[in-house]
């Protein structure tokens, strides 16, 4: 037992004994010669502490002996060293994979794949030194020790690698799925991973095959859920697809690749559907028409499915490549969400392609796990068309009508936007007409959203509002550097019956009321009257004003 002071303060409680003065042979600390506390004399943290020793902690241990307790197998516990013949705990200060590795060493164990882990705390006392070590050596006293105070709410513990059936293949990643991971092998009893030059889908359909799921639509990973601490036991796999291990395929136990080169894949059930398509050949299916659909993709003789990831920048597919792909070269395509009463197989979360990209073999595909931020019932589709020259259109904005969004015109056979520099109602009119709007009410939004993936065809449009048609309106080309993808216009055209009015902009007035102090607020804007939305109306404020 060991005397301490100022540990576990509270501050909340009065003191009752001082000067203690005990000779260790006392059955209770009040047969000791003390005092009662009359008035505080002590600080609120010159509190008294003990550290006991359990009943069983004394053995005739060996000093330095190590040994692991509280596991679910010898090769994983709480770590306890001998010291002075007891058993102790170990402070986990500074404690991490290289100190593992002496433990699992010196209980016998390889040492290759040790890991420190949090094995709660112990019953007994705690060793007072804290252990450095650099991973090499024999014993855990060989290592470096400092004495230090130890206020950690677990102790040290580790878990080392059981021995291994020769042969044996398993993937490790998320402990919640199997179906994914990083790839290792099993050779002379210990686990290593497979350098991932070279490694294909072939490679990952054997894998795959000989872990029980299908080999269709294996899909290798590259420097997946990597680590540093397992050697390579596999370089240059070469797989043709139909061999029912790894180890009857072409590879070498040679070879030079970094520690962060590890192989990976991702499975799929045994009872998927598979097909003779090409990879990355995309369709789209689910609807009446063949130029649009849900989008799907062949990978590794599989279709599946995109994630639908609607965001400010995105929606997880780009459908000008998909378009592309199925040939409407002169046009552009829109996504939406394919609502699936059933799961369907998805095999990409998210899909980013550059500007310059013209195929989808040049896009970053990130392929879907139970870990992708997507719904598996969300899938992505895409509606292609080519356009007529000249034609405009409004892309709605979200939950807004078919009557107000992003404007774009087909210019050489392809759909893009107006820039809003210097665009006014007057333009607004022009295009609502156009469109076969009444100009009247029509409005100018400014840049209400935006498509990075069209280009500008219309920069510096100037119409007067008396033509029919945009076309008829001066406009030029130039000026396009000066214009980004948050440029483009969008207007709001009156899908319902106007009436001109003489009231000028910015004039109120209140309608439809029993009296002349109620009724609807409207507000004049261009010679009609609008009502106002009442989102964040605030009663105070507004009517103040």
């Amino acid at each position: 037992a060991k005397a301490r002071s100022s540990l576990y303060t509270e501050g909340l409680k009065s003191f009752h004994i001082i000067d203690l003065n005990c000779n260790g042979a006392e059955e209770n600390v009040f047969d000791c010669p003390h005092n009662l506390v009359q008035q505080h004399s002590c600080t609120d943290y010159e509190d008294a502490s003990v550290q006991c020793t359990a009943l069983n902690a004394t053995t005739n241990c060996t000093t330095g002996h190590v040994r692991l307790t509280g596991g679910q197998s010898q090769y994983v516990g709480l770590v306890e060293i001998c010291y002075g013949g007891v058993w102790k705990s170990i402070c986990p200060r500074g404690w991490d994979t290289r100190e593992a590795q002496v433990v699992c060493r010196q209980l016998g164990f390889t040492s290759i794949g040790a890991d420190s882990i949090n094995a709660g705390k112990g019953f007994g006392p705690v060793h007072s030194s804290y252990f450095s070590c650099t991973g090499s050596e024999a014993t855990l006293l060989n290592c470096s020790y400092y004495t230090y105070s130890c206020s950690y709410s677990y102790y040290a513990g580790v878990e080392c690698e059981s021995p291994c059936i020769e042969g044996a293949v398993r993937l490790e990643g998320d402990d919640r799925y199997k179906e994914f991971g990083r790839v290792e092998v099993c050779i002379n009893g210990t686990w290593g991973t497979v350098c991932d030059s070279g490694w294909d889908n072939n490679d990952a359909s054997v894998v795959c095959r000989q872990l029980g799921y299908s080999p269709y639509g294996a899909i290798a990973k590259t420097s997946y859920f990597t680590e540093t601490w397992l050697p390579f036991h596999f370089y240059s796999v070469n797989c043709s697809s139909n061999e029912s291990t790894l180890f009857n395929c072409s590879y070498s136990t040679t070879g030079s690749c970094y520690s962060n080169q590890d192989a990976g894949l991702i499975c799929q059930g045994v009872g998927i559907t598979h097909d003779n398509c090409t990879d990355y050949a995309v369709r789209l299916v689910d609807e009446a028409t063949k130029n649009e659909g849900k989008a799907q993709i062949c990978l590794n003789r599989v279709w599946g499915a995109f994630c639908y990831r609607k965001n400010y920048y995105s929606y997880g597919v780009d459908a000008t490549i998909i378009c592309k792909e199925l040939g409407y070269n002169n046009g552009n395509g829109m996504t939406y969400l394919a609502e699936s009463p059933s799961v369907d197989v998805l095999l990409v979360a998210d899909m980013s392609c550059s500007q310059s990209a013209t195929s989808i073999k040049q896009c970053s595909l990130t392929h879907y796990t139970k870990l992708s931020r997507c719904d598996a019932r969300h899938t992505a589709a895409v509606r292609c068309h080519n356009c007529t020259e000249g034609s405009v259109r409004l892309i709605p904005y979200n939950s807004y009508s078919e009557d107000v969004g992003r404007v774009e015109v087909c210019v050489d056979g392809s759909w893009g936007s107006i820039c809003y520099h210097h665009f006014t109602d007057n333009d607004a009119q022009v295009v609502c007409k156009h469109l076969g709007y009444t100009a009247l009410g029509s409005i100018s939004m400014g840049g209400l959203h935006h498509d990075d993936n069209i280009p500008l065809h219309i920069v510096n449009l100037n119409c007067t509002g008396n033509e029919e048609s945009i076309w008829d309106c001066p406009s030029s080309t130039q000026g396009q550097e000066s214009c980004t993808v948050y440029s483009d216009v969008s207007v709001a055209c009156p899908g319902f019956a106007v009436e001109h009015s003489d009231c000028a902009t910015g004039q109120i007035r209140l309608s439809n009321g029993t009296s002349k102090m109620e009724g609807r607020v409207e507000l004049c804007y261009n010679h009609v009257w609008f009502g106002i939305c009442a989102d964040d109306h605030n009663d105070y404020y507004d009517i103040g004003t």
